[in-house]
């Protein structure tokens, strides 16, 4: 039920020239000295770096990814550890909880079984009539962990790799979904470190 969509990457090129500075002479201009084979060497060696921490990976922090995720909320909520390098902007609970009817739909639902989802029936009507009022903070309060956050995610390929690092076998169901997608959309999967195998 995890959506995750990369939408834009950008900064690869200038991580490579900027980690390729240390070896040009003064005098040289960019433009002559940085050649397609500077380029190649370099980048063999960025990708020997990446992961390495130290800063000696502090290229990856160049590189900066923007995704559309849809996930729950109690998933959304352990994107809180990777603060630094991210910036994040949803469809709050503020605005939706006030304007459009919440249906079953508006939740992960994944091994529910029909008690659970009777549970939630009655939750659900609570929360509509919670909405009628225009009563936010009781909205809020009967929201469930499982309701569907979407949000525009912005992170830098270190803060991937960090996810990566920590959470390959994290017991939270959807840190696997979201590490195989940053992994098979990114442009330099490469420089992700960790886990290499994902099926």
């Amino acid at each position: 039920m995890i959506k995750a969509l990369l939408l834009k990457e950008a900064g690869y090129n200038e991580a490579l020239l900027g980690f390729g500075l240390a070896m040009k002479p003064r005098s040289a201009e960019i433009s002559d000295w940085w050649t397609r084979e500077k380029e190649n060497k370099v980048a063999r060696t960025f990708e020997a770096n990446a992961g390495r921490g130290n800063g000696h990976d502090k290229g990856l922090r160049m590189i900066q990814t923007w995704w559309h995720l849809d996930m729950p909320r109690f998933l959304s909520q352990e994107f809180a550890t990777y603060k630094v390098g991210t910036t994040s902007s949803s469809a709050s609970t503020m605005h939706r909880g006030v304007y459009e009817p919440v249906t079953i739909d508006c939740f992960d639902t994944t091994g529910f079984d029909s008690s659970d989802t009777l549970a939630m029936d009655f939750i659900i009507e609570r929360m509509n009539f919670a909405i009628e009022d225009k009563d936010l903070v009781k909205f809020k309060k009967l929201l469930p962990e499982s309701y569907m956050l979407e949000q525009i995610w912005n992170a830098n390929y270190a803060v991937l790799n960090a996810i990566i690092a920590q959470r390959h076998n994290h017991r939270l169901e959807g840190w696997q979904e979201l590490i195989v997608a940053f992994r098979t959309q990114v442009a330099h999967p490469e420089l992700l470190i960790g886990p290499k195998v994902y099926d």
